[in-house]
């Protein structure tokens, strides 16, 4: 049994969206609806505005040197 999909903001088709890269980059893509663009939502990575992306990416950050 899957769980059921995430119920947080998700792009519509060719909208612009933020995610942050592996290398805490914050890039602008436009929504495809590909698997990768699908990865990123169900994981929570995928925001509205970069503000949104880059007030996220401090938190992974964060709780980064708290795991170190």
């Amino acid at each position: 049994m899957e769980p059921p999909p995430p119920t947080w903001w998700k792009p519509a088709l060719h909208e612009r969206w933020f995610p942050i890269t592996a290398d805490g980059q914050i890039v602008s893509e436009a929504w495809t609806d590909a698997p990768s663009d699908q990865a990123r939502w169900r994981l929570g990575n995928c925001f509205p505005t970069r503000a949104d992306a880059e007030h996220a990416r401090e938190h992974v950050r964060e709780a980064l040197r708290r795991l170190r």
